[in-house]
């Protein structure tokens, strides 16, 4: 395992800065350091990032969850579903899954479960598998940002939280073989952490490159990245893609979204008072 040291005031200055490179998208080969085990840390000795993979014991869940996504046909964001792009505007295969925020544009007043969720519960089951062990992880080599990142996430109520509030993460999104061009994770909590990992078979390239930190993240199958992607702009590298080749990039965050949302039943009728709200005024005018 390495460690790689930051100057936090460069970081910073880095990430302002890169808000220029948003859409772009990342070279094969970004000059910068490559780190497929171990920690990045600032000077003053806060980890900012970590990688590594995932324990063995989800090793099943994992290979189990790379097939079944394989012949998964529900993906968002594809030619066949063109109107369902990330709220980001990103286009590319995905499907979220867990809890969704209020998102009033598209008429969701309230929150909620995922659709895939509720239509996949053996899959669910193997991705809160996953989840568990990243938060394992994420506590035991990165304890003070962990700390952190709970802290950050206290002003959300514990059931919009995966794992039955036991998980410190309310969602969660799957991209298809998609090389993302550069961007920050907007909506997420301030201060919180992600955990991102990729499942994969014979795809090369497709690896993250952090510019802030000056870092390259190969995301090998069964990889594990832990950073704050609300902070720092993150892009893959282009992908060499064969015929029954994937690779999905599986990401646990907490939504800021989640911040008032009242307790699911209360939640329910809330949205319903909303929408007959609406409804009546558009009827009215």
């Amino acid at each position: 395992m390495r460690t790689l040291v930051r100057d936090p005031r460069e970081v910073t200055e880095i990430s302002r800065k890169g808000d220029d490179q948003r859409r772009t998208y990342a070279s094969e080969r970004p000059v910068a350091d490559v780190l497929d085990d171990g920690i990045v840390e600032g000077r003053d000795g806060r980890p900012l990032l970590l990688v590594g993979v995932l324990p063995d014991r989800v090793r099943r869940e994992g290979d189990l969850l790379l097939d079944w996504l394989s012949g998964f046909g529900g993906w968002q964001g594809t030619a066949q579903r063109p109107n369902e792009f990330r709220m980001s505007g990103i286009q590319n295969a995905h499907v979220v899954f867990g809890y969704s925020p209020p998102v009033p544009l598209r008429r969701r007043y309230g929150a909620s479960v995922c659709d895939f969720t509720l239509s996949n519960p053996g899959a669910t089951m193997a991705l809160e598998a996953l989840a568990g062990a990243c938060a394992e992880v994420f506590a035991e080599r990165m304890p003070t940002a962990h700390a952190q990142h709970l802290e950050a996430i206290s002003i959300l109520d514990p059931a919009w939280l995966l794992g039955g509030g036991k998980l410190p993460w309310t969602s969660g999104i799957i991209n298809r073989t998609s090389a993302l061009p550069y961007h920050k994770d907007a909506s997420n909590v301030a201060g919180s952490m992600s955990a991102m990992v990729v499942l994969r078979s014979s795809v090369e390239g497709g690896g993250l490159h952090v510019p802030a930190l000056d870092v390259l993240l190969p995301c090998g199958n069964r990889s594990l990245n832990i950073f704050d992607g609300c902070r720092h702009l993150h892009g893959t590298t282009p992908l060499a893609r064969e015929r029954y080749t994937e690779r999905f990039s599986i990401v646990f965050y907490a939504k800021r979204e989640f911040v008032g949302a009242e307790k699911p039943g209360d939640e329910v009728r809330r949205a319903q008072r909303r929408a007959t709200e609406l409804a009546e005024n558009r009827g009215s005018r």
